[in-house]
């Protein structure tokens, strides 16, 4: 299957990215940017239409969040609802963590099946 990467970023001082239309693909991989703010997991976003309020999302185990392994490539195996828009956040609307420069996401989609 063809896969389509999308460049994510959480600006310094931030803790949410802009948001990337995946074209209700499904997210195979996450690329980790090399730095990281200590102490902050990352959380996935959805919209319906990068308009709506974005929704973290929730798997089978509950909240998707993941440990950030600076420079790591994340498998991401759980099949996500169908959504246009994906964004992500430092740590959790509850409790976000402000990068402290610009931190870099390669997102990789591929067409469901």
């Amino acid at each position: 299957m063809p896969v389509t990467l999308h460049t994510l970023t959480i600006p310094a001082g931030q803790s949410v990215s802009n948001a990337v239309n995946v074209n209700s693909e499904r997210v195979v991989r996450i690329k980790m940017p090399d730095n990281w703010t200590a102490g902050a997991n990352l959380t996935f976003e959805l919209s319906p239409d990068g308009v709506a309020p974005y929704s973290p999302v929730f798997t089978t185990l509950g909240r998707s969040r993941i440990a950030v392994i600076p420079g790591a490539v994340v498998m991401i195996t759980e099949v996500w609802p169908s959504m246009e828009f994906v964004r992500v956040r430092s740590g959790s609307v509850d409790m976000m963590h402000m990068q402290e420069a610009d931190r870099v996401f390669i997102l990789a989609t591929d067409t469901k099946a």
